[in-house]
């Protein structure tokens, strides 16, 4: 059997033979509660975040030496296609 969600790839369960590219779900693995993912999710949360220090030093280096430019356009394209949150109701 497949299941899928609309913009997420197709999940096929253990029982059904396996298809090249589709993620398989064991049908024998417990459920996991609300609570488990939650604390789950916390604890990713609390997890610092990896930083690139290379990556930071180059953009110092530019931004120091004046070669950093900022591209406006690509800025703008992307905060017009970031989704806006309600704010009546967020």
């Amino acid at each position: 059997m497949i299941e899928r969600i609309e913009g997420s790839p197709a999940v096929r369960r253990a029982s059904a033979a396996p298809v090249k590219g589709v993620a398989t779900i064991p049908t024998g693995s417990k459920a996991v509660g609300h609570s488990e993912v939650l604390a789950t999710a916390r604890s990713l949360a609390d997890q610092p975040m990896p930083v690139d220090h290379y990556r930071v030093a180059q953009l110092r280096q530019a931004i120091g030496n004046g070669s950093y430019r900022i591209d406006a356009q690509s800025i703008a394209r992307a905060m017009q296609d970031y989704p806006m949150q309600d704010q009546a109701h967020g």
